[in-house]
């Protein structure tokens, strides 16, 4: 199969995902969402999706964290996804995690000392990560960063 004929049958499949997804047809959606990267392992917005999936709708955190940072590892710079998932490393209560992907949103952003960030960049430092956390937490969600 061709490169061209790759893409295109990814993006069908992904397209199916998406209206299984509308359609809370969850399972399905798993499954199309898995022949999307069998297809296209690099197909971001796939893991992404299957991610919120995985988190919102199957309940399996654990896998929606690999997707969100299989997609971090293909775009390093997707905040809205390092939100996602430092949001969901700070319900599996993985602190350090959770500290660590805020932090970085907040001086890839250049939020820090704009929005008061620096007393959580200072529990980071101290190794205080589940105030870290939460206080970066409160920062972007009054922000709405999503």
């Amino acid at each position: 199969m061709s490169i061209l004929d790759k893409f295109i049958k990814a993006n069908h499949h992904y397209n199916l995902a998406i209206s299984h997804l509308e359609q809370q047809q969850y399972k399905e959606a798993l499954a199309e969402f898995n022949q999307t990267l069998a297809l296209n392992p690099r197909y971001t917005l796939a893991f992404i999706n299957r991610g919120k999936l995985q988190q919102q709708h199957l309940h399996h955190p654990n896998e929606a964290a690999a997707d969100y940072e299989q997609a971090l590892t293909l775009d390093p710079h997707d905040n809205q996804t390092r939100y996602r998932l430092a949001v969901l490393y700070q319900t599996m209560n993985q602190y350090q995690k959770s500290a660590q992907h805020f932090r970085f949103i907040m001086i890839d952003v250049r939020w820090t000392k704009k929005n008061g960030a620096s007393t959580a960049l200072h529990d980071f430092d101290t190794n205080q990560y589940q105030s870290a956390a939460q206080e970066m937490h409160r920062i972007l969600s009054a922000l709405d960063f999503h």
